[in-house]
């Protein structure tokens, strides 16, 4: 019983890292469009403003 104890014990921090990382990547999907559509927007205003077609 200790022994299993032990080794929930030190896996405890890997799992915690890959939840880590897990929760990263899902909220850079997640805002990936956001910065897509801002960026588009901001070209178009520069375009605009630079008078290029």
């Amino acid at each position: 019983m200790a022994r299993r104890a032990e080794r929930i014990s030190t896996a405890t921090p890997k799992l915690e890292a890959r939840q880590l990382w897990s929760a990263a990547a899902a909220m850079c999907l997640t805002l990936l469009p956001m910065v897509v559509v801002v960026a588009g927007v901001w070209m178009s205003v520069a375009g605009l403003i630079t008078g290029t077609p």
